[in-house]
């Protein structure tokens, strides 16, 4: 609260881990931040991202009742999901996660779901989204999975699957159903040549506050080299902000010392990649992860391929077509979209 200075309004998001698994100290930190804010006079937005898993009736009731907006995190339909989402008895918790669908969707009609697309998901691709869309799922926010060795061909397989997944947005587009994808909704990389500054927006307009007590630009940043060990601290909530000099780095706004990105022809519309994975790749937040790289051209090739069946489908006709419904949430703040 005090580092949002005259801002009107922060965004509180619990993340995790599995927040659920602490409901107790989220009720908390809701009772707590709202008397702050209220004696600030501030507004409080509340997301959260969540796997599902304990979601129970009363647990979604508080949720909507304080305003608490939820994106879950899956990886998939059915097969996808339980090939990394396993709980520890070995066993895939999708069926569980899909038996509480219809009950959160009393509680919040809109429901979104981030899908971290791995080499093997990346092949059902549109299968899955179908899957999740049939189970109430009406936006999808998608992003490789970082981490994992990405073979050529499996890249060349990502983008014939986002070729398939953009046909399946301008099907759903063009019946008017309630079907959003952030990631055809966010414009062409390079369209409008408008000047991006370095990164997602971590460490500048939003910060971590690990169980620690430890402050950090992300929470990607906070758990990379392990807990109580994160990447460029910023302090501790008990000390304040006391590093200073950490900070700093992520506010500039230039090439800097980003010398790959300087001579990229998206220099001017991309962040640079995201700094946690940058330097779990690289050792440096500003020397971009190279597969990294290599989506941000496959997303190019992906818009512009949308652009062009856009005009095909729709006969040229306003953009507006492509806009979801006014009563439906187009997206989440924080970590959730992560491009």
């Amino acid at each position: 609260m005090e580092e949002s200075g005259p801002v009107p309004q922060v965004t509180i998001l619990f993340f995790g881990g599995e927040p659920l698994l602490r409901f107790d100290l989220m009720r908390k930190v809701w009772d707590h931040a709202t008397e702050r804010a209220h004696g600030l006079g501030k507004k409080i937005h509340w997301d959260m991202t969540t796997n599902g898993t304990l979601m129970t009736e009363e647990k979604a009731r508080w949720l909507r009742d304080h305003r608490v907006n939820y994106l879950l995190s899956m990886d998939g339909g059915k097969e996808d999901h339980d090939r990394y989402r396993k709980f520890a008895n070995g066993l895939g918790s999708f069926d569980v996660v899909a038996k509480r669908l219809r009950m959160m969707k009393r509680y919040q009609p809109w429901i979104g779901a981030k899908i971290s697309v791995t080499p093997e998901a990346a092949r059902n691709l549109r299968k899955s989204m179908e899957e999740l869309y049939g189970l109430g799922v009406n936006q999808f926010i998608l992003g490789y999975a970082h981490g994992l060795p990405w073979t050529l061909e499996d890249l060349h397989g990502y983008e014939q699957a986002m070729y398939e997944v953009c046909e399946l947005y301008l099907e759903k587009k063009y019946n008017k159903e309630y079907f959003r994808l952030t990631l055809f909704e966010e414009g062409e990389p390079g369209e409008e040549k408008s000047h991006c500054s370095f990164g997602c927006g971590a460490g500048r307009g939003r910060f971590c506050v690990d169980s620690y007590g430890d402050i950090y630009g992300c929470s990607k940043l906070a758990t990379i080299t392990g807990m109580h060990n994160g990447v460029l601290p910023y302090g501790n909530v008990f000390q304040g902000f006391t590093r200073i000099e950490n900070r700093l780095q992520f506010n500039i706004s230039e090439a800097g010392p980003r010398e790959k990105c300087a001579q990229c022809e998206f220099e001017e519309s991309c962040g640079g990649g995201c700094p946690a994975v940058n330097y779990k790749a690289t050792g440096s937040i500003f020397d971009p992860d190279d597969l990294g790289c290599r989506t941000v051209f496959i997303n190019q090739r992906v818009h512009r391929y949308m652009r062009e069946r856009t005009k095909e489908v729709f006969d040229d006709t306003s953009r507006d077509l492509l806009e979801g419904p006014d009563n439906l949430r187009s997206e989440m703040g924080g970590p959730c979209v992560e491009s």
